[in-house]
């Protein structure tokens, strides 16, 4: 499985940043935890009532529209997928948060792939390609949304940079990062609290066919 060291992942994170005040906007808009969030069986639809595209689309504060457009993975038949947590994904930071240089055009805030569909009883392994990012689920945090998942301390020499979650039942799973993709405000220090940072969002949709 494809593994990178949290020291290369942070040096790679480090490198987009020109300035002191972009080191500070970058480390707000990358503060997070690397968590696990259960997928639970009964999630089986989202329960708010919103489809992939729906999700994946909501306006994200850094980020262009469509924040979503590449469709979705069709892995149906395969019985493990990958998906890799925090590739570079393209981002829109207002110049006047960077006085004195240039925003970063892209920031280290992607799954990919974004939204995969597979067959039940697929096993989805979420690995961490760079840290500070977490998988959480969208339907087990409807009324929880305190509730981040099981924690893990991404920057421990032992940490784990997996997590893999079997989907027996048929139905749309989304997911988040917390905070980069949060469908609540939460603190950003340059603009108070904002949802939905740079849309680091997920879907999983599981079909029988």
């Amino acid at each position: 499985m494809y593994r990178r060291s949290k020291c290369t992942a942070h040096s790679e994170h480090m490198k987009l940043q020109r300035t002191s005040n972009r080191r500070t906007v970058l480390k707000t808009v990358g503060t997070g935890i690397a968590a696990s969030a259960v997928f639970t069986s009964s999630a089986n639809a989202d329960k708010r009532g919103k489809g992939i595209g729906a999700f994946l689309n909501a306006e994200a504060v850094f980020k262009d529209r469509p924040v979503w457009d590449s469709g979705v993975a069709d892995k149906t038949g395969e019985s493990a997928v990958e998906v890799l947590v925090g590739t570079l994904t393209s981002v829109d930071i207002p110049e006047d948060l960077f006085p004195g240089g240039d925003p970063p055009e892209q920031g280290p805030f992607g799954y990919d792939p974004r939204a995969v569909k597979v067959s039940p009883g697929t096993e989805v392994t979420w690995t961490w390609v760079s840290g500070h990012h977490s998988v959480t689920s969208y339907n087990a945090s409807a009324d929880s949304p305190e509730d981040h998942g099981q924690e893990f301390d991404d920057h421990s020499e032992d940490a784990q940079n997996t997590f893999s979650h079997t989907f027996d039942e048929v139905g749309t799973y989304l997911y988040f990062c917390h905070p980069h993709g949060t469908p609540y405000p939460v603190p950003f220090g340059p603009l108070g609290e904002v949802p939905n940072h740079v849309g680091m969002r997920g879907a999983v949709k599981v079909v029988d066919d």
